[in-house]
Protein backbone atom coordinates (compact mmCIF):
# COMPACT_ATOMS: atom_id res chain seq x y z
CA UNK A 1 0.00 0.00 0.00
CA UNK A 2 1.40 3.36 -0.77
CA UNK A 3 1.99 6.10 1.58
CA UNK A 4 -1.28 8.02 2.25
CA UNK A 5 0.95 11.16 1.48
CA UNK A 6 1.52 9.79 -2.40
CA UNK A 7 -2.13 9.60 -3.21
CA UNK A 8 -3.40 12.34 -1.30
CA UNK A 9 -6.68 13.98 -1.40
CA UNK A 10 -5.34 17.37 -2.83
CA UNK A 11 -4.46 15.84 -6.24
CA UNK A 12 -7.02 15.24 -8.90
CA UNK A 13 -9.06 12.03 -8.60
CA UNK A 14 -9.34 9.57 -11.70
CA UNK A 15 -12.51 10.57 -13.77
CA UNK A 16 -15.22 7.49 -14.84
CA UNK A 17 -14.35 6.22 -11.20
CA UNK A 18 -17.28 4.71 -9.46
CA UNK A 19 -18.03 7.67 -7.29
CA UNK A 20 -18.79 7.49 -2.99
CA UNK A 21 -21.79 7.42 -1.70
CA UNK A 22 -22.78 10.75 -1.05
CA UNK A 23 -22.87 12.47 2.63
CA UNK A 24 -26.19 11.90 4.28
CA UNK A 25 -28.58 14.41 5.32
CA UNK A 26 -28.12 12.77 9.26
CA UNK A 27 -24.91 13.00 8.81
CA UNK A 28 -24.90 16.94 7.99
CA UNK A 29 -27.60 17.68 10.64
CA UNK A 30 -25.58 16.25 13.40
CA UNK A 31 -22.47 18.37 11.94
CA UNK A 32 -24.08 21.48 11.77
CA UNK A 33 -26.14 20.98 15.37
CA UNK A 34 -22.70 20.37 16.94
CA UNK A 35 -21.16 23.66 16.19
CA UNK A 36 -20.01 25.28 18.81
CA UNK A 37 -20.89 28.85 16.92
CA UNK A 38 -23.03 31.57 18.66
CA UNK A 39 -25.25 31.66 15.88
CA UNK A 40 -24.58 28.19 14.16
CA UNK A 41 -23.31 26.86 10.80
CA UNK A 42 -21.24 30.23 10.22
CA UNK A 43 -17.54 29.59 8.92
CA UNK A 44 -15.40 28.61 11.37
CA UNK A 45 -12.97 30.71 9.93
CA UNK A 46 -14.75 34.10 8.47
CA UNK A 47 -18.11 33.87 10.67
CA UNK A 48 -19.77 34.79 7.85
CA UNK A 49 -23.44 34.21 6.98
CA UNK A 50 -24.07 30.24 7.55
CA UNK A 51 -26.37 31.03 3.94
CA UNK A 52 -22.42 30.81 2.55
CA UNK A 53 -20.94 27.96 3.82
CA UNK A 54 -20.55 24.05 3.28
CA UNK A 55 -19.50 21.05 5.27
CA UNK A 56 -16.23 20.02 4.14
CA UNK A 57 -14.47 16.69 5.34
CA UNK A 58 -11.27 17.66 7.30
CA UNK A 59 -9.54 13.78 6.62
CA UNK A 60 -11.48 13.18 3.12
CA UNK A 61 -13.72 11.04 2.64
CA UNK A 62 -11.65 7.66 1.24
CA UNK A 63 -12.78 4.39 -1.20
CA UNK A 64 -11.66 0.76 -0.67
CA UNK A 65 -8.34 1.74 -2.44
CA UNK A 66 -7.50 3.27 1.43
CA UNK A 67 -8.61 0.05 3.61
CA UNK A 68 -4.77 0.05 4.54
CA UNK A 69 -4.82 3.27 6.28
CA UNK A 70 -8.30 2.95 7.70
CA UNK A 71 -7.40 -0.13 9.31
CA UNK A 72 -4.15 1.39 10.94
CA UNK A 73 -5.38 4.47 12.01
CA UNK A 74 -8.69 2.14 13.79
CA UNK A 75 -6.10 0.03 15.33
CA UNK A 76 -3.63 3.27 16.31
CA UNK A 77 -6.82 4.64 17.77
CA UNK A 78 -7.87 1.74 19.93
CA UNK A 79 -11.10 1.16 17.68
CA UNK A 80 -13.07 -1.88 16.61
CA UNK A 81 -12.19 -2.88 12.65
CA UNK A 82 -14.30 -1.29 10.00
CA UNK A 83 -15.78 1.30 12.77
CA UNK A 84 -13.95 4.75 11.23
CA UNK A 85 -16.80 6.97 10.24
CA UNK A 86 -15.13 9.75 7.85
CA UNK A 87 -18.76 11.51 7.69
CA UNK A 88 -18.83 11.79 11.97
CA UNK A 89 -19.53 15.36 13.16
CA UNK A 90 -15.86 15.26 14.80
CA UNK A 91 -14.80 15.28 11.31
CA UNK A 92 -16.69 17.92 9.38
CA UNK A 93 -16.19 21.72 9.62
CA UNK A 94 -18.47 24.45 8.53
CA UNK A 95 -16.44 26.93 6.42
CA UNK A 96 -17.59 28.99 3.32
CA UNK A 97 -16.43 27.82 -0.18
CA UNK A 98 -13.35 30.13 -0.44
CA UNK A 99 -12.24 28.49 2.59
CA UNK A 100 -13.19 25.18 1.68
CA UNK A 101 -11.42 25.37 -1.56
CA UNK A 102 -7.82 26.42 0.28
CA UNK A 103 -8.45 23.62 2.88
CA UNK A 104 -8.75 21.12 0.17
CA UNK A 105 -5.56 21.84 -1.16
CA UNK A 106 -3.77 22.31 1.63
CA UNK A 107 -3.03 26.00 2.33
CA UNK A 108 -4.32 25.86 5.77
CA UNK A 109 -5.43 23.81 8.77
CA UNK A 110 -6.53 23.73 12.33
CA UNK A 111 -3.64 22.79 15.17
CA UNK A 112 -4.66 21.61 18.16
CA UNK A 113 -3.62 23.20 21.86
CA UNK A 114 -0.10 21.85 22.87
CA UNK A 115 -2.00 20.40 25.95
CA UNK A 116 -4.16 18.31 23.71
CA UNK A 117 -1.11 17.32 21.62
CA UNK A 118 0.62 16.40 24.95
CA UNK A 119 -1.99 13.70 25.74
CA UNK A 120 -1.58 11.07 23.15
CA UNK A 121 2.28 11.09 24.17
CA UNK A 122 3.31 8.98 26.90
CA UNK A 123 6.69 11.30 28.39
CA UNK A 124 6.92 14.43 29.36
CA UNK A 125 9.18 14.73 26.35
CA UNK A 126 6.65 14.13 23.64
CA UNK A 127 8.63 11.51 21.70
CA UNK A 128 6.81 7.97 22.39
CA UNK A 129 3.35 7.97 21.25
CA UNK A 130 0.70 5.80 23.21
CA UNK A 131 0.45 2.28 21.44
CA UNK A 132 -3.06 0.88 20.69
CA UNK A 133 -4.03 -0.64 24.44
CA UNK A 134 -3.18 2.76 26.05
CA UNK A 135 -4.65 5.35 23.45
CA UNK A 136 -6.48 8.02 25.40
CA UNK A 137 -10.27 8.63 24.55
CA UNK A 138 -11.07 12.31 23.87
CA UNK A 139 -14.52 13.07 24.76
CA UNK A 140 -14.57 16.66 25.24
CA UNK A 141 -17.44 18.62 23.25
CA UNK A 142 -15.06 21.22 21.90
CA UNK A 143 -11.57 22.13 21.42
CA UNK A 144 -9.73 25.06 20.99
CA UNK A 145 -7.07 25.42 17.31
CA UNK A 146 -4.70 27.74 15.88
CA UNK A 147 -5.30 28.74 12.14
CA UNK A 148 -2.25 27.81 10.56
CA UNK A 149 -1.66 29.35 7.12
CA UNK A 150 1.01 26.40 4.95
CA UNK A 151 1.46 28.09 1.69
CA UNK A 152 0.48 30.21 -0.97
CA UNK A 153 -1.57 32.54 1.58
CA UNK A 154 0.65 35.38 1.34
CA UNK A 155 -1.43 37.00 -0.85
CA UNK A 156 -4.94 35.96 1.17
CA UNK A 157 -6.62 38.15 3.05
CA UNK A 158 -9.12 36.38 5.38
CA UNK A 159 -12.11 39.01 6.47
CA UNK A 160 -13.47 37.98 9.69
CA UNK A 161 -16.56 39.54 11.10
CA UNK A 162 -16.90 40.37 14.84
CA UNK A 163 -19.93 39.22 17.08
CA UNK A 164 -20.91 42.84 16.91
CA UNK A 165 -21.06 43.18 13.31
CA UNK A 166 -17.79 44.39 12.50
CA UNK A 167 -15.35 42.98 9.85
CA UNK A 168 -11.65 42.73 10.84
CA UNK A 169 -9.14 42.09 8.06
CA UNK A 170 -6.60 40.06 8.75
CA UNK A 171 -3.36 39.76 6.75
CA UNK A 172 -0.09 37.03 6.55
CA UNK A 173 1.00 35.64 8.31
CA UNK A 174 -2.39 36.43 10.43
CA UNK A 175 -0.95 37.46 13.52
CA UNK A 176 -3.90 38.66 15.38
CA UNK A 177 -6.45 35.59 14.15
CA UNK A 178 -7.96 34.83 17.06
CA UNK A 179 -8.31 31.11 18.68
CA UNK A 180 -10.95 28.96 17.11
CA UNK A 181 -13.35 26.58 19.08
CA UNK A 182 -14.83 23.66 16.81
CA UNK A 183 -16.33 20.29 18.08
CA UNK A 184 -13.66 19.19 15.34
CA UNK A 185 -12.00 16.13 16.88
CA UNK A 186 -8.01 16.52 17.36
CA UNK A 187 -7.51 13.09 16.29
CA UNK A 188 -8.73 14.43 12.53
CA UNK A 189 -7.35 17.40 12.78
CA UNK A 190 -4.07 16.39 13.33
CA UNK A 191 -4.44 13.62 9.97
CA UNK A 192 -4.79 16.74 7.74
CA UNK A 193 -2.61 19.26 9.31
CA UNK A 194 -0.09 15.87 8.75
CA UNK A 195 -1.00 15.32 5.27
CA UNK A 196 -1.48 18.70 4.26
CA UNK A 197 2.39 19.03 5.82
CA UNK A 198 4.02 16.10 3.70
CA UNK A 199 2.55 17.13 0.55
CA UNK A 200 4.07 20.61 0.49
CA UNK A 201 6.62 20.50 -2.39
CA UNK A 202 8.44 23.67 -0.75
CA UNK A 203 11.08 21.94 1.38
CA UNK A 204 11.95 25.14 2.50
CA UNK A 205 9.19 26.31 3.41
CA UNK A 206 8.45 22.91 5.43
CA UNK A 207 11.57 23.17 7.23
CA UNK A 208 11.06 26.69 8.13
CA UNK A 209 7.58 25.90 9.49
CA UNK A 210 8.57 22.63 11.32
CA UNK A 211 11.45 25.22 12.68
CA UNK A 212 9.37 27.79 13.76
CA UNK A 213 6.36 25.48 15.21
CA UNK A 214 7.53 22.86 18.00
CA UNK A 215 3.88 21.87 17.71
CA UNK A 216 4.17 20.86 14.47
CA UNK A 217 6.84 18.41 14.74
CA UNK A 218 4.64 16.67 17.09
CA UNK A 219 1.96 16.40 14.77
CA UNK A 220 3.85 14.69 12.54
CA UNK A 221 5.35 12.47 15.20
CA UNK A 222 1.83 11.34 15.77
CA UNK A 223 1.21 11.29 12.49
CA UNK A 224 3.80 8.82 11.84
CA UNK A 225 2.95 6.61 14.62
CA UNK A 226 -0.60 6.31 13.49
CA UNK A 227 -0.10 5.58 9.96
CA UNK A 228 2.51 3.27 9.73
CA UNK A 229 2.18 -0.29 8.77
CA UNK A 230 0.64 -2.91 11.54
CA UNK A 231 2.50 -6.25 12.07
CA UNK A 232 -0.12 -7.95 10.08
CA UNK A 233 0.84 -6.11 7.16
CA UNK A 234 4.68 -7.12 8.02
CA UNK A 235 4.30 -10.72 9.30
CA UNK A 236 0.86 -11.24 8.97
CA UNK A 237 -1.73 -11.34 11.48
CA UNK A 238 -0.58 -12.25 14.86
CA UNK A 239 -2.42 -13.87 17.86
CA UNK A 240 -3.01 -10.61 19.29
CA UNK A 241 -4.66 -9.32 16.61
CA UNK A 242 -6.94 -12.02 15.92
CA UNK A 243 -9.81 -10.40 17.45
CA UNK A 244 -9.53 -6.66 15.97
CA UNK A 245 -8.90 -8.41 12.38
CA UNK A 246 -12.17 -10.77 12.79
CA UNK A 247 -14.15 -7.96 14.34
CA UNK A 248 -16.83 -5.68 12.04
CA UNK A 249 -18.49 -2.82 12.67
CA UNK A 250 -19.98 -2.35 16.10
CA UNK A 251 -23.59 -4.15 16.55
CA UNK A 252 -25.14 -1.19 18.32
CA UNK A 253 -24.91 2.99 16.95
CA UNK A 254 -23.46 4.70 20.60
CA UNK A 255 -24.11 8.55 20.56
CA UNK A 256 -20.72 9.36 21.97
CA UNK A 257 -17.53 12.16 21.23
CA UNK A 258 -15.19 9.53 19.39
CA UNK A 259 -14.50 9.52 15.94
CA UNK A 260 -17.06 6.76 15.44
CA UNK A 261 -20.82 8.46 15.31
CA UNK A 262 -22.09 6.12 13.77
CA UNK A 263 -19.45 3.73 12.58
CA UNK A 264 -19.53 2.56 8.79
CA UNK A 265 -17.69 2.59 6.17
CA UNK A 266 -18.28 4.99 3.55
CA UNK A 267 -19.42 2.82 0.55
CA UNK A 268 -19.33 2.91 -3.67
CA UNK A 269 -22.65 4.47 -5.20
CA UNK A 270 -24.55 1.33 -6.29
CA UNK A 271 -25.65 1.45 -9.80
CA UNK A 272 -29.25 2.12 -10.77
CA UNK A 273 -31.43 -0.43 -11.46
CA UNK A 274 -33.71 0.09 -14.34
CA UNK A 275 -37.45 -1.27 -14.43
CA UNK A 276 -37.31 -4.13 -16.77
CA UNK A 277 -39.99 -4.09 -19.51
CA UNK A 278 -42.82 -6.59 -19.19
CA UNK A 279 -42.54 -9.72 -20.24
CA UNK A 280 -45.25 -10.75 -23.53
CA UNK A 281 -47.70 -12.93 -23.09
CA UNK A 282 -47.14 -16.40 -23.21
CA UNK A 283 -50.47 -18.49 -23.72
CA UNK A 284 -50.99 -22.15 -22.09
CA UNK A 285 -50.81 -23.56 -25.73
CA UNK A 286 -47.51 -21.93 -26.53
CA UNK A 287 -45.81 -23.02 -23.30
CA UNK A 288 -47.05 -26.56 -24.04
CA UNK A 289 -45.77 -26.48 -27.86
CA UNK A 290 -43.67 -29.92 -28.54
CA UNK A 291 -40.94 -29.96 -30.52
CA UNK A 292 -41.63 -30.85 -33.69
CA UNK A 293 -39.56 -33.77 -34.96
CA UNK A 294 -38.14 -33.48 -38.59
CA UNK A 295 -38.31 -36.35 -41.40
CA UNK A 296 -35.67 -38.48 -40.87
CA UNK A 297 -33.05 -38.07 -44.36
CA UNK A 298 -33.30 -41.25 -46.33
CA UNK A 299 -30.13 -43.01 -48.57
CA UNK A 300 -32.09 -42.28 -51.76
CA UNK A 301 -32.47 -38.95 -50.99
CA UNK A 302 -29.07 -38.17 -50.03
CA UNK A 303 -27.42 -40.08 -53.20
CA UNK A 304 -29.83 -37.32 -55.21
CA UNK A 305 -28.51 -34.77 -53.49
CA UNK A 306 -24.47 -36.22 -54.38
CA UNK A 307 -25.73 -36.66 -57.73
CA UNK A 308 -27.06 -32.71 -58.35
CA UNK A 309 -23.96 -31.19 -56.35
CA UNK A 310 -20.77 -31.51 -58.09
CA UNK A 311 -17.28 -32.63 -56.24
CA UNK A 312 -15.87 -28.85 -56.41
CA UNK A 313 -18.89 -27.01 -55.02
CA UNK A 314 -19.29 -29.96 -52.49
CA UNK A 315 -15.35 -29.69 -51.08
CA UNK A 316 -15.86 -26.09 -51.40
CA UNK A 317 -18.99 -25.70 -48.62
CA UNK A 318 -17.36 -28.51 -46.32
CA UNK A 319 -14.02 -26.43 -46.45
CA UNK A 320 -15.86 -23.21 -45.35
CA UNK A 321 -18.44 -25.34 -43.22
CA UNK A 322 -15.49 -26.97 -41.05
CA UNK A 323 -13.73 -22.94 -40.99
CA UNK A 324 -16.91 -21.80 -39.28
CA UNK A 325 -16.86 -24.86 -37.09
CA UNK A 326 -13.76 -23.63 -35.46
CA UNK A 327 -14.05 -19.96 -35.63
CA UNK A 328 -17.51 -19.08 -34.83
CA UNK A 329 -16.88 -15.70 -36.01
CA UNK A 330 -19.06 -15.59 -39.12
CA UNK A 331 -22.26 -17.69 -40.04
CA UNK A 332 -22.74 -21.17 -41.77
CA UNK A 333 -23.03 -20.76 -45.59
CA UNK A 334 -26.10 -21.68 -47.55
CA UNK A 335 -26.21 -25.19 -48.58
CA UNK A 336 -26.09 -25.23 -52.65
CA UNK A 337 -29.91 -25.46 -54.16
CA UNK A 338 -30.42 -29.40 -54.73
CA UNK A 339 -33.62 -31.32 -55.15
CA UNK A 340 -33.03 -32.68 -51.47
CA UNK A 341 -34.11 -29.13 -50.35
CA UNK A 342 -36.92 -28.30 -52.46
CA UNK A 343 -38.69 -32.06 -51.23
Amino acid sequence: MENWSDCTHYEDSEVGGPELEKMTSAAGDRARQADFNLHKNRCLIENSDASNTVLTNLIPRLDKDFEDIMNRLEWAWGMTRGSLNLDTRRNLVVVSPIMQHLLLMGQWSLLPEERVLRQYFTDSTMTRPYSRCSFPKLEDETYQYTFIPLFDMEDIYIPRQEEDGSVIVHHYPYPNFPVLTSHVHPTFAIIQLAVALTTMEDEVKLAQLLEQNISLRYVMKLYEKWTSPTISEKVGVPRSMCKFWRSGKHVTLRRDNGPDTPPRRILFQQPKIERQAPHSAVGLQTRLRRKQIPNPITFDALDRHDEEVSDEELEEWLGIRLSSWVNDSFAYPALPTSALLQE
